[in-house]
């Protein structure tokens, strides 16, 4: 099922909360917070993405099916030697673990995101703040919403 293309779906991206490491919270189209600027210059960069693995395709999932698709990115990150901190994405009736990763360019986002079976991912940059990109069909074809 292609659920991009749902209106739902889509306000529920834009309306999402991104709390990360308890302190700072991200929201697509909005500046990012100074505390998350400072994280990304403590690591020589300006980018990075909002990561996540869970609920492929925005389809339920089990318990533990989250937690080992979850795992599996921290330790993708880990061993890329990506900066990464927990974030929570957080909507009006659902939340949902992912990984604020540092240095992460577009191109790299969208390859996070198409391998582990996301329909988006959140790009962002010190000066144009968060951006949802949705990966439309797994081709290269990409929406910035």
């Amino acid at each position: 099922m292609d659920t991009t293309s749902s209106a739902d779906l889509l306000n529920a991206y834009h309306g999402t909360r991104f709390v990360i490491a308890d302190t700072h919270v991200v929201r697509i189209g909005e500046p990012l917070p100074d505390t998350l600027v400072a994280w990304l210059r403590l690591h020589n960069t300006t980018c990075g993405a909002i990561l996540g693995a869970e609920y492929p395709f925005s389809q339920p999932t089990s318990t533990e099916e989250n937690d080992r698709r979850h795992t599996m990115l921290i330790n993708e990150c880990a061993s890329r030697n990506i900066p990464w901190l927990e974030a929570v994405g957080i909507g009006d009736d659902w939340q949902e673990r992912h990984v604020v990763v540092a240095g992460v360019d577009h191109t790299s986002a969208l390859d996070f995101c198409r391998r582990y079976e996301q329909n988006a991912v959140v790009v962002f940059d010190v000066d144009s703040g968060a951006r949802l990109v949705v990966a439309e069909g797994y081709n290269t074809n990409v929406r910035y919403l």
